[in-house]
């Protein structure tokens, strides 16, 4: 008689990849989550690897997890598999194959490389501080060191990743190296290598407000970065070529270092070892999936062999994405030259604006129920240093520096640095709402601003976010990734109006770097404001924490905000969430106002200065910003000729120079002297440019509001 067939999309069978005949399988389990990442349903593999799973139970699983059957709560899962794709299998009839590295050490001629694949956003300030670093010229591009915005990165959850090998022979680098010149032609060949690309622009904010800042000023809707791809050549193939970044500075230093120096200089650069060492070609050798936690694991197969002596094995990735029908290569080591010579551990970062990135949504430090501001832009929001609330809509009285982004005890303290940091352009505000929140009935939420008074509490009109907010999601099919919108408002319920949907993880797979709201500063006052937050029901009932004071319904969630960057956060007993930012959106002013030789001054505006070698140069200006705390810093130089020398002709560091030097009705600064001599170095004669920049601290969160410095410049000609 022959056997009962077993039920089609019921069992799941494991096969442990290289097992021997003498080897016991592992015993393992299987479960499965829903969306929110509850389990659903668990069960052990039987002897023979199979594993029982209820058809009704799997067509709800969103992902499925291999691990051992008696670890210990909280362990780290074998292997997480889209629910998808494990029916994929399963309707194919099909093993899921359990690399052996995930349960014992690798044997035979199983060849495997493992790491991770993520998404950044390249900021604005990212890009300035990486231009920064490509001049050699410091003089040419002042700047003092930019505050610390993190990048806000999240892991790629879908796509395909190509594993490329190849073998380079790299013999030590010796004093009197017969490759330097080699090196040195290479890196030129480096340099200028000009991709003909545009920059694109990050994803626009579905509602159309763009938040990331150019040099120039705020970019209008749709349109791209300022920079052309020319001076963005360090970026290759969706990444950052550090070959390509650093190449002028390397060329200076190889071309002036000797000895030992140049050894140690070439030997302790990974990135220049690709351009010294003797490589075979490059072979593609394996395809794989990326999982949905960001990780990929990829084997194949290939016989063993020995390298030779000073000999190593490298790998380089391509990946891409299908999404919606389109296949785009979202991150390609082969163009950046980034190759990797250990197969564990590997991380791979994407800067192409068109990845899907899926979004991390953690807030390890608490539990159950909670709402708390997280990001303001890509800051996280401990560094605001904003006054303990007092009532539901208004906060203790501001202490000096209240209001602003990393306070420093005093103003001299926050002198020459980003401390102190002023608010500008537009905010935006991303929110943790735990996955608990939406048990207790939280379905919506409103953000408002109002100027606050010298006590901290609310004044004048209140203002609404109300702009049309759309969060992006994606959906898996088969191997493409298909994007989709979901409209969370402004929505009117029960009568209260500028609703929006709480997005949950439950809800969709959000992709990464979306924003709940955004306040324009520049429609406000240049002053202190509050920004509040509030939860509503499904009803659209106000729901306040149980036992807070003001409006609405008490409900068991906690509001939470985050004032330290370790530890615990602070309770907030009321029905709103509020923080106290002080923006000023007002420019920085520069201007040159009069020339001096020998300390007399001329406004005049062509002026050719003769005079001896000893003859001194300076100059009259003012720099200064509206509110002195939140200059940064100004700076003045000169520059000889075309191409000739520079000099810096700045007030000494701390004070004036990050201070207000000549706002009216104060009388204007003069710069220190220089030496005819000086300035026109073998020349008896030539032309000149002063230049005069000042910094602003102005932050929107994700970088330093350039656009608001200020810069002026004078020409003249020097004679002796």
């Amino acid at each position: 008689m022959a056997g009962k067939r077993k039920e089609a999309g019921t069992r799941l069978a494991l096969r442990f990849a290289d097992l021997q005949a003498d080897e016991e399988a592992p015993r393992v389990a299987v479960e499965l989550l829903d969306r929110a990442g509850e389990t659903i349903h668990r069960a052990e593999a039987s002897s023979s690897g199979e594993v029982s799973l209820p058809a009704n139970v799997l067509e709800k699983a969103n992902k499925l997890v291999v691990l051992a059957a008696e670890g210990e709560k909280g362990a780290q899962p074998a292997m997480v598999l889209r629910g998808a794709e494990v029916r994929d299998l399963m309707s194919r009839d099909l093993a899921l194959e359990v690399p052996r590295d995930k349960w014992g050490s690798l044997i035979g001629i199983s060849q495997c490389v493992d790491g991770t694949v993520s998404h950044c956003l390249p900021f604005p300030y990212l890009v300035d501080d990486l231009l920064l670093r490509t001049v050699s010229d410091k003089l040419a591009f002042p700047r003092a060191s930019r505050p610390p915005f993190r990048q806000q990165c999240e892991p790629i959850c879908d796509g395909e990743v190509i594993v490329y090998r190849r073998t380079c022979c790299c013999s030590p680098w010796i004093i009197e190296d017969p490759r330097l010149g080699d090196l040195i032609d290479r890196l030129h060949d480096v340099l200028h290598e000009r991709p003909v690309i545009k920059w694109p622009p990050p994803p626009p904010p579905p509602d159309g407000w763009q938040v990331f800042p150019t040099r120039q000023g705020p970019i209008p809707e749709s349109a791209p970065f300022e920079l052309e791809g020319e001076q963005l050549h360090f970026f290759r193939g969706g990444t950052i070529s550090e070959a390509a970044l650093y190449a002028e500075q390397d060329i200076e230093k190889l071309e002036t270092l000797k000895g030992r120096s140049l050894v140690e200089y070439v030997s302790g650069r990974e990135y220049l070892r690709p351009f010294w060492c003797t490589c075979g070609p490059a072979q593609q050798v394996a395809t794989g999936r990326i999982r949905p936690d960001g990780t990929f694991h990829i084997c194949w197969r290939a016989p063993l062999y020995r390298v030779r002596s000073n000999c190593h094995d490298e790998y380089a990735f391509v990946v891409r994405q299908s999404v919606n029908g389109s296949t785009t290569t979202i991150y390609d080591g082969m163009a950046a030259n980034l190759w990797f010579d250990t197969s564990t551990g590997i991380g791979l970062v994407s800067y192409d604006w068109r990845a899907v990135g899926c979004r991390g949504n953690p807030f390890p430090t608490e539990s159950g129920a909670f709402g708390i501001l997280q990001n303001i832009g890509s800051t996280e929001s401990w560094r605001l240093k904003t006054p303990d609330q007092d009532t539901w809509d208004g906060v203790l009285p501001p202490a000096y520096n209240d209001g602003l982004l990393d306070p420093a005890a005093t103003t001299a303290a926050a002198k020459g640095n980003y401390k102190n940091s002023n608010w500008g352009g537009s905010l935006a505000l991303r929110y943790h709402f735990s996955e608990p929140m939406r048990g207790v009935g939280a379905r919506y939420y409103r953000i408002s601003a109002i100027r606050a008074d010298a006590s901290g509490n609310p004044t004048g009109v209140r203002s609404y976010f109300a702009s049309p907010l759309s969060w992006l999601y994606f959906e898996i099919v088969g191997t493409d990734i298909n994007v989709q919108a979901d409209a969370l408002g402004p929505l009117t319920v029960g009568g209260e109006s500028n609703l929006y949907r709480i997005p949950y993880d439950a809800d969709r797979d959000w992709q990464d770097g979306q924003y709940h709201g955004a306040i324009d500063t520049t429609g406000f006052a240049d002053d202190r404001h509050l920004i509040m937050i509030e939860v509503f029901d499904a009803s659209g009932n106000r729901i306040r924490p149980n036992g807070s004071s003001g409006p609405g319904n008490d409900t068991p969630f906690r509001f939470r905000r985050w004032y330290q960057r370790i530890g615990p956060t602070a309770n907030v007993p009321y029905a709103g969430l509020t923080h106290m930012f002080w923006w000023d959106n007002r420019p920085a002013v520069a201007k040159l106002v009069a020339l001096r030789r020998d300390g007399v001054a001329s406004p005049d505006e062509c002026q050719f200065l003769a005079g001896s070698g000893s003859s001194l140069f300076s100059a009259d200006y003012r720099a200064y910003h509206q509110n002195e705390l939140f200059i940064l810093q100004h700076n003045l130089w000169w520059k000889r000729g075309l191409g000739g020398g520079t000099g810096d002709l700045s007030p000494a560091a701390p004070s004036p120079r990050y201070d207000n030097v000549g706002k009216p009705l104060a009388a204007p600064g003069t710069t220190p002297t220089a030496t005819f001599a000086t300035m026109l170095g073998m020349n008896t004669r030539c032309s000149f440019a002063l230049n005069l920049h000042v910094d602003v601290k102005t932050t929107n969160g994700s970088g330093v509001l350039t656009y608001l410095d200020a810069d002026d410049q004078a020409a003249f000609a020097l004679l002796t």
